[in-house]
């Protein structure tokens, strides 16, 4: 026996006592600094406390609609800075002049002063045509898109030192700038048709490329000028100023004070001076929570309990998600709830019990409240989720089974957001997809829960289902080698696991673990199947020939 191992079944209380402190150290050090809001509150619900008074002045800030809608109106008028390259027309120009001169030549005019007269003039019209649209700006069929997908009505061409303002759909592509010039040549077409045709020979439309760029910088600049002057507050709550009673209901401008209130006291609690009152009530919390996991697993899984490295394993399942919220919440344009939360019960689920899973998801959901915006919702969704993938996954031995439990949970997400955003708001018309989309995307990353069962099996030395089919299959190597051997033997083991697998399921037991355990019963007889009557033919049996010790032996060996 190892020295760990010897420690832990000496110390063996000690040492779990240890994991968790580690554990509730980890999940302290990783918990946010900000304070923590007191109250509950959700929009057209009543106010569940006593009279509510403003302890502090504190602004009114506007909610993210409000400011989305002032942005919005401003940059109406934003018009985006492009660039001319003046250059493109000075390097096109001899190319244009040299395709121009070899179509002209198929032209047989015989009077050499009118044919003199005709050239200049067509080629003087031609690339005045040119000059002048390149001068005036031709813009990709990309970038007109991108502009017209954003919204953009104006841009604003810059020329040297000189800049003008253009409605987006007044500005030449490589089409419409084709399609200019020739309308600007076409009084050729009724007086000399022949030199018009000189024009409509060359494939003018080889020579048009946009000559146009954003210029980010000026760009950028811009639209920082306009969205600077924004007041992220729309007044101020002074000092010992009433805010909502008891049994008030909470409108649109008291919800969006008491969210006022909210940021601001976090922000209070969370200051350097109250930092260690702060961290002393988080590990209280913390030891709390994982300490009742502790209690549990002693009360009701003694099994789980006395195994170390299934402590530890529950443990990172619920540290590793503290972690990933904790990462999420420095990062300023993800959300939580991408979180695929439910992989936790579905994991545990795999390898425990249904009660354990739907425990220690609970725990971990408390535990990541605390990262969460409005931690009643997210509890309630999590925890709800997370029961559901508990009870849709029973056995994870098919491959669309997690698809399925995956397809259940985004609906129970669905389902549990329209209901809290009906009560909260009482209007379906402002709920918001992206929310369905961060479900979705939740449900395509608890697909890859079937990777990490895998790799927790294989680090843990757990048995997960699958892996009791891949032995369970007939075709697996040991099992195709009975079958060559001791062909007798097999047949024996087939109908031994049938039967194992029935009494499993009549006594509500696994009758998978069940089969695969009875298949594999006999199989020390490969060794010597002679030995054994169910592989002896002719009534032949090497027994016959033997001391009853070593006959005995060679049967007892075969276990």
């Amino acid at each position: 026996m190892s020295i760990l191992s010897n420690f832990i079944t000496k110390w063996g209380i000690l040492f779990r006592v240890l994991i968790y402190l580690v554990a509730s150290a980890i999940a302290l050090y990783l918990f946010p600094r900000e304070g923590k809001f007191k109250y509950e509150f959700q929009k057209g619900e009543p106010w569940a406390y006593d009279l509510l008074i403003a302890p502090f002045n504190f602004p009114i800030y506007k909610t993210e609609k409000e400011l989305t809608a002032e942005r919005d109106t401003l940059l109406k008028d934003y018009a985006p800075y492009y660039v001319i390259d003046t250059s493109f027309y000075a390097n096109i120009q001899p190319q244009i002049e040299s395709k121009f001169n070899t179509e002209w030549q198929k032209i047989r005019i015989k009077d050499t002063l009118r044919y003199d007269t005709l050239y200049y003039g067509a080629l003087s019209s031609l690339m005045s045509s040119v000059d002048e649209v390149y001068k005036q700006g031709i813009i990709s069929f990309a970038e007109q898109n991108r502009l017209s997908i954003n919204g953009t009505s104006n841009i604003t061409v810059v020329t040297r030192n000189f800049a003008r303002k253009m409605p987006v759909t007044q500005v030449l592509n490589p089409r419409t700038a084709y399609e200019y010039i020739t309308q600007s040549i076409s009084q050729l077409k009724a007086s000399h048709p022949e030199v018009f045709a000189v024009t409509q020979r060359m494939d003018l439309n080889n020579y048009l490329q946009s000559n146009i760029t954003l210029n980010k910088e000026l760009s950028d600049k811009a639209r920082n000028e306009l969205l600077v002057n924004i007041s992220e507050t729309s007044g101020l709550v002074q000092s010992g100023e009433r805010i909502v009673d008891r049994g008030e209901i909470i409108r649109e401008s008291t919800y969006k004070i008491i969210e006022s209130y909210k940021r601001e006291y976090e922000q209070k609690v969370g200051a350097p001076e109250k930092r260690l009152s702060l961290m002393a009530g988080q590990a209280v919390l913390i030891l709390l929570l994982l300490g009742s996991l502790l209690l549990f697993l002693n009360l009701y899984r003694k099994d789980i309990f006395n195994e170390v490295k299934s402590i530890v394993f529950i443990y990172l399942n619920i540290l590793a998600f503290v972690l990933f919220a904790s990462l999420i919440h420095k990062l300023p344009y993800w959300t939580i709830y991408m979180l695929p939360f439910a992989i936790v019960p579905i994991t545990l689920r795999t390898f425990f019990d249904s009660r354990t899973a739907i425990f220690v998801n609970t725990i971990t959901v408390v535990l990541v409240s605390f990262f969460a915006a409005s931690s009643f919702v997210f509890i309630l969704l999590q925890i709800t989720a997370g029961i559901a993938g508990a009870f849709s996954l029973k056995d994870l031995y098919k491959r669309d089974q997690l698809a399925k439990a995956s397809g259940v949970i985004f609906l129970i997400y669905s389902i549990m957001y329209v209901s809290i955003h009906l009560i909260q708001e009482g209007d379906i018309k402002t709920i918001n997809p992206f929310y369905f989309a961060l479900f979705g995307v939740n449900g395509i990353l608890l697909l890859f829960a079937y990777y990490i069962i895998y790799f927790e099996e294989k680090v843990f030395g757990y048995l997960s289902d699958v892996t009791l089919m891949e032995l369970s299959d007939n075709n697996n190597e040991l099992l195709r080698k009975l079958s060559e051997r001791a062909p007798g033997t097999f047949q024996h083991t087939i109908m031994v696991s049938n039967l194992a697998q029935e009494a499993a399921l009549r006594t509500n037991g696994n009758p998978l673990l069940a089969r695969t355990g009875a298949l594999y019963h006999d199989i020390g007889k490969i060794a010597n199947p002679v030995f054994f009557t169910e592989n002896q033919t002719g009534g032949i049996s090497p027994h016959d020939s033997m001391e009853y010790k070593d006959s005995a032996k060679v049967i007892v060996d075969h276990v």
